[in-house]
């Protein structure tokens, strides 16, 4: 059953650690898409509930969290897609995009957004800005290209941003994660210690940066955020925390 799940996502892994990140991948990224799909139907649909939160033995299943309380991709992604606020993108038979907000909240939304279009080795391809409202408790779509605007390319992706950090980055490729076409390219990162519990992690992408994320063998560690995209030239700014001691050097970090 996993093997299948990969075979159209990810395709089939050839090692142990493939079959580690590409399992995570196509657990986050459907469940990306389904909550995101239901989510913009509010209020035909009332929301999604997930099993399962996490282990209660050492075990392979479809929990977010392991039995020794870390995170997996799910975890990050389903944290980000279950915001308040969400953005996301919708696909339309015709080629063309929507653009949806989906406010879940009790006040209206008004603001600016930031779209991005984008190609893995090049960067942005163009970029625009656009105000958007939407009433409280409701989703609806704020914005729609055209299948020429931005084309379904395999060496693409559309994101969409908040200048307001008024909900989290998101985006959508045009074809599944095996067949985007990208050469992955190592991000630069710096990891300082603020104190003896608390290291900072800066992240910067010179290219698409995929599903980066930083490992530590601490049960009890806490990360502001992990298993994430940035564009090229983006960075992002990580906190780990943690009741024991944290060394620089423990930190280890991969991506895709």
């Amino acid at each position: 059953k996993g093997d299948l799940l990969m075979m159209t996502s990810t395709g089939l892994p050839n090692d142990l650690a493939e079959y580690i990140d590409f399992s995570m991948i196509a657990q986050a990224e459907g469940l990306k898409f389904g909550i995101e799909h239901f989510r913009r139907l509010k209020p035909h649909c009332s929301g999604t509930l997930i099993w399962q939160l996490n282990d209660c033995w050492p075990v392979l299943s479809w929990a977010i969290m392991d039995y020794y309380g870390f995170g997996k991709a799910g975890y990050y992604y389903t944290r980000r897609v279950y915001a308040p606020l969400l953005a996301s993108f919708k696909h339309l038979d015709d080629g063309s995009l929507e653009l949806w907000i989906t406010n879940d909240t009790l006040q209206p939304f008004a603001g600016p957004v930031a779209i991005q279009y984008g190609s893995f080795g090049k960067g942005t391809l163009w970029a625009e800005e656009v105000k958007v409202e939407v009433p409280a408790n409701a989703s609806q779509p704020v914005w729609r290209s055209t299948a020429e605007h931005a084309p379904a390319r395999p060496d693409c992706y559309l994101a969409v941003r908040s200048p307001t950090a008024a909900f989290p980055a998101n985006r959508t490729f045009f074809v599944a994660i095996k067949d985007l076409q990208r050469t992955p390219v190592a991000p630069q990162v710096q990891v300082s210690a603020v104190n003896a519990h608390e290291l900072r992690v800066q992240v910067e992408a010179p290219a698409y940066l995929y599903f980066f994320h930083l490992l530590l063998p601490d049960e009890a560690a806490h990360y502001s955020d992990n298993y994430f995209d940035l564009a090229a030239g983006e960075r992002a700014d990580i906190t780990i925390t943690s009741p024991s001691p944290l060394r620089p050097e423990q930190l280890i970090w991969h991506w895709r």
